[in-house]
């Protein structure tokens, strides 16, 4: 039982809003992304493929598990991380419109 990391895509600023679905532990979910001008923060929805919501507008902060708080037992089972490409994963600089898709990656841990 290794650890498998899936890596996620993540919005680039040209297209939006930013949906996908993807296959995470035989699980098909719908993922979206917005970007909330007045908070200056992205925000991530996850869905199953019937559209019923399990996550709404989760802020995708670096460094910590995006799917810890919620205890919805149909989630993915799993960490879902934002990490900065640098070489300070520590202290990443702020996650704006701009550099979510070029200086992070959305990595889902299991």
């Amino acid at each position: 039982s290794d650890m498998s990391i899936v890596q996620l895509p993540l919005p680039n600023s040209n297209d939006f809003p930013f949906r996908y679905t993807t296959i995470l532990n035989n699980i098909t979910y719908v993922f979206y992304f917005t970007w909330n001008t007045r908070s200056s923060s992205w925000y991530m929805s996850i869905h199953l493929v019937d559209e019923t919501p399990l996550l709404s507008n989760i802020k995708l902060v670096p460094n910590l598990d995006l799917l810890a708080n919620f205890p919805d037992s149909r989630k993915p089972l799993g960490a879902l991380i934002l990490l900065h490409n640098g070489e300070d994963v520590k202290k990443p600089p702020k996650v704006t419109f701009e550099n979510i898709a070029t200086e992070y990656t959305l990595n889902f841990v299991n």
